[in-house]
């Protein structure tokens, strides 16, 4: 922490007088601003003074401008300032005139090797402030904890109690689809305009804090009724610095030596111009090839090239304006994708897409406490999809062969400007801190598919179905959205903060305007010491699903269905239209209302204990329809409908406690239920069908426990332990018969609990005057069956076999620190 007073500054800090009335004879004012090492404000730090003239510790929290105030008898006191991700900044003996004073608290970002040995941790603190239900992983923890694939930042989410991956590899968050999350880098929009997840690739020695609100949350987060996920990347200093992990290769013996896996990235940051300018660059690659032992040798190997590049810039034009730009490069190029055991090599196909993002954004700091952000970004995404080759694309009880029958090529781009204002605190009843804002987007989307026929065939071989495509099968569609918000912290009291917030949204698809307000509470009471107490209620919208909505502009099928002999035709031809009446839609939106509860424990736990409940409607989802007169006879028309609804409840119980200064433990038992009253998806490559029916989501756990912790190895100096554990209840699945038509209720079984132990050992040692990490252990170290494919066809002889599943594995990984 830097304290500045007048103009010469101290070892620890400097002390800025400013000129305020005081607020009383005994009682000074006492105001600061923390910003981290290259003068950006730091919300959410938790200032703590400690005098002799006051019974209990005085707390503050900076607000989102950097910016805390705190009532104190003048005096001496002790300082301390504290958040997750940067050493505590400590000043002892700091003394407090008798008229207003301001200080400037500069906290450092922890750096995984650290140049000095003189630093403090922040401790796990109560932010009295914070009412939103958050839950933070740090730079360190997405590196130290032990989880599969390492190299991608979604990978460490699963860390967090509120999400949890499913069998496809896909990550939940609050028991919602991914189209129902706003994603931000930065404060940008960085969903996929159409698909509405996040699609972009990003390292995890790119970022600083990967932060997932819940519940109660800011205005300013728009178009996610479930939650917002917002990534903080890293930045460069004034020291040059250099990271590289995982820089040696990985063979195999299947059938001979082989390339198995390569997965290095590496960082680099340092100054432009010291004190004024800074650069970083984070790029990492990914080479996999993965063998499906269950298929034959030479024909069950796939191989993916994967990589991204981020570079980030900051410039301080002047103390009061900060200038950044980043620019992030996706790609990847995969051959044979889609491998599996009941999906031989000749179904596979090769898949190339590339992702550019840029932006730029300018932040003001005016006299009197103004803060103007503006920004400007850009994003596009393009893919191509090509299979094997012509040959027909056969669905049986035994699996899939034949070529897959759909290529395709797309691109999507978003164009998006921002602007918000922080307004200085104004005092009315207490301290209020609001801030408003706008942002505006312009997105297009183009795509082209050409689908061949495909068959489905009993188990004997004979013909059960049969589909066709017909129509244009090349469309675009483009559409603009506006968001406006207002938001306002009112503190009438220290123990007491409460937050409203009102969010308009209007889009050119249903050209509607939305209303989204939220209010939220936070209590510390006095008489229960080191305690908080949350309660918020909020109504959040959702973005259009265009991914829904252009099936309308895209092809019919054709499915015609035989009898047994698999020549007669039965039924059909019948061609499945998609219907989507934009008139008619209405904006999906969920109810969310949550208490929270936040302790310190004896012996320096700390308990959090959260509950959400939140009611989604006017969702959208595809219903067939009773066919109107208008149509050919034999029609199956599916309509776009927006009165879906689905639940979801949530308790967590969640305990913490750092040891050593450093080590962090962490334990959290889940209980939730996600449920809707649509769980089917129908679309045009998706041969399964049956009636519309409610259930359980695909990635419903009702019951998760998960903990980790990196802690000191007993008696051996530089030696670390890490471990990840996770276990929680079988995701539920759908039971099909021959005709992939489905059979009783959707998603009435489940598969096998999931349970999965990671323990790896950490040694760090010097060689060539750089340090370094080797770290080596073992995923599923218990090798527990975790399978993730099913058979689901009631007419196979091998109906509910549970495959796939990674076993236990050894795994190793050696990093460059930097130079001692």
């Amino acid at each position: 922490m830097i304290l500045r007073q007048g103009r010469e500054p101290t070892l620890a800090m400097l002390l800025l007088l400013s000129s305020a009335g005081l607020l009383s004879a005994s009682t000074a004012q006492l105001s600061g601003r923390v910003v981290d090492e290259n003068g950006n404000a730091v919300a959410g730090v938790v200032v703590t003074l400690t005098c002799p003239s006051a019974p209990e510790p005085l707390v503050a929290a900076s607000d989102a401008s950097g910016r805390f105030v705190v009532s104190v008898v003048p005096g001496t006191c002790d300082l301390k300032a504290d958040k997750r991700g940067y050493y505590a900044s400590v000043s002892a003996g700091l003394t407090i005139p008798d008229r207003p004073s301001e200080l400037e608290v500069i906290l450092i970002h922890v750096k995984e090797f650290e140049e000095t040995v003189n630093v403090v941790y922040s401790a796990p603190v109560i932010d009295p402030q914070q009412t939103e239900s958050q839950t933070t992983l740090t730079a360190e923890d997405a590196v130290d904890i032990p989880y599969p694939s390492t190299h991608d930042f979604r990978n460490a989410l699963p860390l967090m109690p509120v999400a949890i991956k499913d069998n496809s590899g896909r990550i939940h968050l609050n028991g919602a689809g991914e189209n129902q999350i706003f994603y931000s880098l930065d404060g940008f929009n960085i969903t996929n305009p159409v698909s509405g997840i996040m699609e972009s690739r990003i390292a995890v020695d790119a970022l600083r804090t990967i932060q997932v609100q819940s519940s109660r949350y800011s205005a300013e987060y728009g178009k996610g009724s479930a939650g917002a996920l917002a990534l903080e990347t890293s930045r460069g200093d004034d020291r040059f610095r250099f990271l590289a992990t995982n820089f040696i290769p990985s063979f195999e013996n299947h059938d001979g030596l082989m390339l198995s896996n390569w997965m290095p990235r590496a960082t680099i940051s340092g100054p432009i111009v010291k004190g004024r300018a800074w650069y970083f660059n984070a790029i990492d690659l990914q080479y996999d090839s993965n063998v499906t032992e269950e298929l034959p040798s030479g024909a069950n190997t796939s191989r993916n090239w994967f990589g991204s590049n981020l570079t980030v810039l900051q410039a301080n034009l002047t103390r009061r304006n900060i200038l950044t730009s980043s620019a992030l490069f996706n790609f990847q190029d995969s051959v044979h994708w889609g491998m599996s055991p009941l999906d031989p090599l000749e179904t596979t196909r090769d898949r190339d897409e590339r992702f550019y993002f840029l932006s730029i954004k300018d932040q003001a700091y005016f006299e009197g406490g103004w803060v103007l952000e503006t920004g400007l970004a850009l994003s596009r995404q393009t893919g191509k999809m090509i299979p094997m080759g012509a040959g027909i694309y056969t669905i049986s009880p035994q699996g899939r062969s034949g070529n897959y029958f759909v290529s395709a090529s797309g691109m999507t781009e978003r164009i998006q400007g921002i602007a918000n204002v922080l307004v200085p605190t104004v005092t009315w009843s207490g301290r209020h801190g609001v801030k408003f804002g706008v942002d505006v987007s312009r997105i297009g989307y183009r795509r082209s598919a050409n689908r061949r026929p495909y068959e489905i065939r009993r188990l004997d071989g004979t013909l059960v179905r049969s589909a066709e495509f017909v129509g244009p099968s090349a469309f675009e569609r483009e559409s603009s959205e506006f968001g406006a918000y207002v938001q306002d912290r009112w503190t009438p009291i220290e123990q007491l903060v409460f937050e409203a917030g009102l969010r308009l949204d209007w889009d050119q698809i249903l050209r509607q305007t939305t209303a989204s307000p939220r209010i939220a509470a936070t209590y510390s009471p006095r008489r229960l010491r080191n305690s908080k107490f949350s309660a918020g209620v909020g109504i959040y919208h959702d973005a259009p699903n265009l991914s829904l909505l252009l099936r309308e502009m895209d092809q019919q099928r054709i499915d015609t269905i035989y009898a047994a002999d698999g020549i007669t035709v039965r039924e059909g031809p019948a061609v499945t239209r998609y219907v989507a009446a934009e008139h008619s839609l209405a904006a999906s939106y969920s109810f969310n209302w949550s208490l929270g509860w936040e302790q310190q424990l004896p012996r320096s736990f700390y308990l959090r204990s959260n509950f959400i409940r939140r009611h989604a409607y006017r969702g959208w989802f595809f219903e067939q329809v009773a066919e109107p007169a208008a149509l050919d006879s034999g029609a199956r028309v599916l309509l776009l409908r927006s009165n879906k609804k689905d639940s979801y409840s949530f308790l967590e119980m969640s305990l913490h406690r750092r040891f050593w200064d450093k080590y962090d433990w962490f334990l959290s038992y889940i209980r939730s239920g996600a449920r809707t009253t649509a769980v089917m998806d129908y679309s045009l490559e998706n041969p399964v069908f049956g009636p519309q029916a409610g259930g359980p989501l695909d990635w419903d756990a009702p019951n998760r426990l998960i903990s980790w912790a990196l802690l000191p190895a007993p008696r051996l100096k530089k030696f670390s332990i890490a471990y990840f554990l996770e276990w929680h209840t079988g995701f539920p699945f759908s039971i099909v018969n021959e005709c992939q038509q489905i059979i009783g209720p959707p998603n009435s079984f489940r598969f096998p609990d999931y349970f999965s132990l990671n323990l790896h050992v950490e040694r760090r040692f010097r060689f060539l005057h750089y340090e370094w990490a080797f770290r080596a252990g073992f995923n599923n170290v218990t090798g527990h069956r975790n399978p993730d494919v099913v058979n689901n066809s009631i007419n196979s002889p091998d109906f509910l076999q549970f495959i796939g599943g990674q076993g236990r594995v050894l795994t190793g990984r050696i990093r460059l620190l930097g130079k001692g």
